[in-house]
């Protein structure tokens, strides 16, 4: 990894961590990107931000769905075994995102991707 450019700024918007002014850390993280962009003279494109605090909270879960014997694994396959994992949350809750860990194929676990995999079991 090289590192070709750093931006910092000073912002009002977070306290501890957590996000007390979404506005203000909006402009706080545009500043810092302005001044990475300066520092390595590119355009940077996009960005990945980590949150932390009290407030975030990660949640495994499992799901399962069949895919017959000697059927080839689809994107719908896929989309059916994500959405067989969703667990009701709190209403005062929100998904940001679904990240799949692994998937269990014909008992093997440690599959990354199943698309395109030949159900034997």
């Amino acid at each position: 990894m090289n590192v070709v450019g750093v931006g910092t700024a000073k912002s009002d918007g977070l306290r501890k961590g957590v996000v007390v002014n979404i506005e203000k850390t909006v402009k706080a993280i545009k500043k810092a990107v302005e001044e990475c962009e300066l520092m390595c003279g590119a355009q940077i494109r996009s960005v990945f931000a980590g949150i932390a605090g009290h407030h975030i909270r990660g949640q495994n879960s499992r799901g399962m769905v069949t895919v017959y014997h000697n059927r080839i694994v689809t994107d719908e396959d896929i989309r059916r075994v994500i959405d067989a994992a969703q667990v009701l949350i709190p209403n005062d809750r929100e998904v940001l995102h679904i990240l799949p860990q692994e998937f269990i194929f014909d008992d093997q676990d440690g599959v990354q991707n199943p698309l395109g995999m030949a159900a034997h079991v």
